[in-house]
């Protein structure tokens, strides 16, 4: 089984509450959200999802769900923010209504914790020019 390993060749600006991630390669700009960045620095090839979920819980200082954790692999494996293919059972995939219907009452620290991706594409500075 893969584990989980960051990309290391990405390009990383902090901001006010978040961080923006640039993907050369693709000229993507991604922007995590709290949980998300807490999941993306512990993917270092050597931690489960097991693990995942306890490291991001504490770092958080919410407990958080493990279809939480997956979904937020889910979402790096998405926007090419994992250096491999995170291997993992089709059935253990999740959507976000999925993860949040099995939170139950826990909805609203569930909703809080969700790894949240926005991405967005960088022109090259050439095609930035205008005439």
């Amino acid at each position: 089984m893969k584990l989980p390993q960051a990309r290391l060749d990405v390009l990383r600006t902090d901001l006010e509450g978040e961080v923006v991630l640039y993907d050369p390669d693709r000229h993507q700009a991604h922007s995590l959200n709290r949980a998300a960045l807490a999941i993306w620095n512990h993917c270092d090839g050597q931690n489960t999802v097991a693990s995942l979920q306890r490291l991001v819980s504490d770092e958080l200082g919410v407990p958080i769900e493990e279809s939480a954790v997956r979904i937020g692999l889910q979402e790096l494996e998405r926007t090419h923010l994992l250096a491999q293919n995170f291997e993992e059972d089709d059935d253990r995939r999740l959507n976000r209504r999925a993860a949040l219907k099995r939170a139950g009452r826990r909805l609203a620290v569930a909703a809080l914790a969700s790894p949240v991706i926005i991405s967005a594409l960088v022109p090259k500075p050439a095609a930035a020019v205008s005439f």
